[in-house]
């Protein structure tokens, strides 16, 4: 016998990214505003009454490349649920399928595998409700922290500035919709690597130190106003980024001379590079000039809802 539960979480943007030094654990201070977007990952997770092998599959636009193994941030997810529901004497499940959209980038600074990991503690959340056994919101953003650190806004959603390595998070009042263009790269680039070549920069004096303005990103958004957001749009991790893919420069010259853009910025690690547009018309020329040209390319808007379930059946 078994149960199928189907969850979405939504794509995200860094607007402001300040990267202060390595600490201890390894992980870098961060001062951050998230925006979530509606391009959303989808994950249908068939949960099985009897004990066996977990799996995981993949298809969508992006799901080349993904991991189908108990490496998947999807797979991670359920398997730390299910660790905690043993540990606080839930009624867990015996073992779990769950089936990935890729609609986000893999490995392209939109945290696609954080928005999959989110969708899957969504899913495995409410196989517990139907048993009057669900976590609450702040233990399973602690369960989602122990994943990564997007996942915790990947549920949450909406607009957030994040600090600590991005997990502590503050929402922001943000009921204004802005419209996006994210130009994705045929090569990832894997986060950790540029985190690296950051800090060589650093310590060689040829990267800026932690850039100052997460206040301006803030209001922008509360404001409504893409002038003024594009304005604040910035991100340390821009520089090493460009070192690691030289063709990421070309893409924000490209969108940044394209009418109606009011700021263009490189998609938290990258190597996806986002545009701000004043408006939906403003979008849907600027994306009919890019599609002239040949340019891959997603339309987004966002603020958009974090991690929920759309669908399910015993």
């Amino acid at each position: 016998m078994s149960e199928h539960i189907t969850a979405s979480a939504p794509a995200k943007i860094n607007a402001f990214l300040s990267v202060g030094p390595a600490r201890s654990d390894g992980f870098h201070g961060l001062s951050t505003v998230f925006v979530a977007l509606d391009l959303a990952g989808t994950v249908e997770v068939e949960f099985l009454a009897g004990w066996g092998a977990d799996a995981v599959t993949a298809d969508g636009p992006f799901a080349a490349g993904v991991p189908t193994d108990s490496s998947n941030l999807a797979a991670r997810a359920l398997a730390a649920l299910k660790k905690r529901c043993e540990e606080t004497g839930r009624p867990a499940w015996g073992s779990a399928v769950a089936r990935l959209t890729k609609n986000v980038p893999a490995a392209g600074g939109m945290a696609g595998g954080s928005a999959d990991a989110a969708a899957a503690l969504r899913a495995g959340n409410a196989y517990l409700e139907r048993r009057g056994a669900a976590f609450d919101e702040e233990e399973l953003r602690t369960i989602a922290a122990s994943l990564g650190s997007d996942v915790p806004f990947a549920l949450l959603g909406g607009a957030a500035a994040g600090s600590g390595r991005g997990e502590r998070l503050t929402p922001i009042d943000a009921p204004h919709e802005f419209r996006w263009i994210a130009v994705p790269h045929q090569v990832s680039l894997p986060t950790p690597g540029v985190f690296a070549r950051l800090d060589e920069m650093r310590a060689a004096g040829t990267a800026p130190q932690p850039v100052r303005g997460r206040g301006e990103a803030a209001r922008a958004l509360k404001a409504g106003d893409p002038e003024r957001l594009g304005a604040a749009l910035a991100n340390d991790l821009a520089a090493p980024a460009m070192e690691l893919r030289p063709g990421i420069a070309h893409t924000l010259l490209e969108l940044r001379q394209l009418p109606g853009v009011t700021g263009v910025v490189v998609s938290g690690s990258g190597p996806t590079v986002v545009a701000l547009l004043a408006g939906e018309e403003e979008q849907q020329a600027a994306s009919e000039a890019l599609r002239s040209r040949g340019v891959e390319h997603l339309l987004a808007a966002g603020p958009a809802p974090g991690a929920r379930v759309i669908g399910g059946e015993p």
